[in-house]
């Protein structure tokens, strides 16, 4: 999936000629790093990863949500899981109420 910040980023260094660039996996973020005159330098503002792993979910999601269901799903949260053979979970109102107007009593 192409993020938009990273495709920015990347014009930017291939408009002053730099083209050759590492992506790197930081603890939380992608890292741009490059170098010029022996000096490696890296993207200040790190690209963030979460857009970027979870964003192919939503697009998906909103995807499935207009063209079977006329747009009518709520908003849910998506997450990844780290166990084996994990075949999925529901949990009703776990994150409910993050918002004041989400509220239910």
């Amino acid at each position: 999936m192409r993020n938009a910040c990273l495709d920015a980023a990347l014009a930017e260094l291939d408009a002053v000629g730099i083209r050759d660039y590492q992506l790197v996996r930081g603890g939380k973020h992608l890292q741009l790093r490059w170098t010029v005159a022996g000096h490696t330098l890296r993207m200040r503002n790190s690209v963030a990863i979460t857009p970027i792993e979870y964003g192919g979910l939503q697009e998906a999601y909103d995807h499935f949500n207009k063209e079977l269901f006329s747009g009518e799903l709520p908003d849910v949260f998506i997450t990844y899981q780290r166990k084996a053979r994990s075949l999925g979970y529901f949990s009703a109102d776990r994150f409910n109420g993050r918002l004041e107007s989400d509220r239910t009593v």
